[in-house]
């Protein structure tokens, strides 16, 4: 019955952190998710390792998306009928041609097509931490209960922010696509 207890108590602590995280994530300041410590318990840490290992690139891949700068403005119609000036640059101020953007964004792209190969080893992986949850000695349940919240909430940011990538990278090269002369 002790262990029963232990084990709903570990789940609604776990699911109370989960839902700070979540809170956290939408204010304005983003939050960084710490990693955890090591439970001892295999197939935790084995999920806990990938879902960090994954967030940690999906914040560098933001990073690189956002370092990249295309920027449209209205000005007043030229000889030739232009009416907008395009301008591409890095955000140390290099300036990008078109051909060099769209290299950039296709190796994001690919590097989002790889994170979604890392959330479907996630799921595969969820289970079977779960399970490890559940069958860890007594007196590792509780720290092996937190690291498999703290994946799982690592594994929710992921899956949010590679649509949001891919999403803003299919923009961001249609865009530059779309650009007559640059």
């Amino acid at each position: 019955m002790l262990k029963k207890a232990l084990f709903a108590t570990t789940i609604v602590l776990g699911s109370l952190t989960a839902t700070q995280h979540v809170m956290a994530q939408d204010q304005k300041e983003e939050t960084v998710l710490e990693r955890p410590g090591a439970s001892g318990v295999s197939a935790v840490d084995a999920y806990s390792t990938k879902a960090f290992d994954t967030y940690d690139e999906s914040r560098k891949i933001t990073h690189d998306i956002n370092f990249i700068k295309v920027e449209i403005k209205e000005v007043p119609p030229n000889k030739d009928g232009v009416t907008t000036e395009t301008k591409i640059t890095t955000g140390d101020g290099k300036t990008l041609t078109k051909e060099e953007a769209l290299k950039q964004f296709a190796a994001l792209l690919l590097r989002t097509v790889q994170q979604n190969k890392n959330i479907t080893a996630l799921v595969e992986l969820q289970k079977p931490a779960a399970e490890g949850v559940k069958s860890a000695p007594m007196m590792k349940k509780p720290k092996a209960g937190k690291e498999c919240s703290a994946a799982g909430d690592a594994q929710a940011y992921v899956v949010a922010e590679t649509k949001k990538q891919t999403d803003l990278i299919n923009q961001q090269m249609s865009t530059i696509k779309a650009i007559k002369n640059n």
